[in-house]
């Protein structure tokens, strides 16, 4: 092997492992969005959606969490699940003993702060 054959080793090798070092340290910087995006728009009609649990003195109190909205009633006999379902809006409805379960998306904490508002 000759001095000119172990330098374009030496060459490759530099430019080799320098493109792989580039692209380690570029895909380590990008930045990538680990936020999750909250939606400040009304999806659900609210009159119709408290109409639908029975009024706001049926309403004890209310969570949220990022995608979905849970009522704490006093009565759970609502027989309009069916009417809330079909809101606009309103992905899922669960009913459980004492709250029901609306998935909303990304409007879940507005939608929350608003109804709070009307109790």
């Amino acid at each position: 092997m000759t001095i000119s054959d172990k330098l374009k080793i030496i060459f490759l090798s530099i430019v080799t492992f320098g493109t792989i070092w580039i692209y380690w340290s570029k895909l380590k910087n990008k930045n990538t969005n680990t936020e999750l995006s909250l939606t400040n728009k009304l999806t659900v009609n609210l009159d119709e959606l408290i109409e639908y649990l029975g009024g706001t003195k049926n309403i004890v109190s209310l969570e949220n969490t990022h995608k979905k909205i849970r009522i704490f009633l006093k009565d759970t006999s609502i027989e309009t699940i069916k009417k809330i379902s079909e809101l606009k809006g309103v992905s899922g409805v669960v009913l459980s003993s004492d709250s029901v379960n609306l998935i909303v998306g990304n409007s879940a904490q507005f939608i929350k702060e608003k109804l709070e508002k009307m109790l």
